[in-house]
């Protein structure tokens, strides 16, 4: 097993530590969790618009239509610990944010952050 990445915090310590929300998409935590067991050990996202896209840890898309660049930017997590803020928060509903310079997952009151970044870390 690799490096686990991502560290939980309470939603209101996340929030002063992160500044606000400045985009979010909401999926169906259930739907989340189908949507992981595409992934690899690590999940990465990135938002294209308002769109929010999943990829796989071998660079394969498996939420959202989208190639990437090779001047993207992905935010990677280990799939454990999005099921873990998954299973912390216990709420029927995950959150997907964009933050001023992180990228963050919410559920009920805890958020993931500690995000390693794709380059340089893929």
């Amino acid at each position: 097993m690799g490096k686990v990445v991502g560290k939980i915090f309470k939603k209101d310590e996340a929030d002063k530590l992160y500044g606000k929300v400045l985009k979010s998409v909401k999926i169906e935590t259930s739907n989340t969790k189908a949507i992981l067991k595409n992934a690899g050990e690590y999940v990465m996202f990135k938002f294209e618009g308002d769109n929010l896209i999943i990829f796989s840890d071998r660079n394969k898309t498996i939420h959202g239509t989208y190639t990437t660049k090779a001047s993207d930017v992905l935010y990677v997590y280990s799939k454990s610990k999005v099921e873990e803020v998954m299973k912390e928060g216990a709420e029927s509903e995950t959150y997907f944010e964009q933050r001023k310079e992180v990228f963050t997952v919410t559920n009920g009151g805890y958020t993931l952050e500690l995000v390693d970044r794709c380059p340089p870390f893929c």
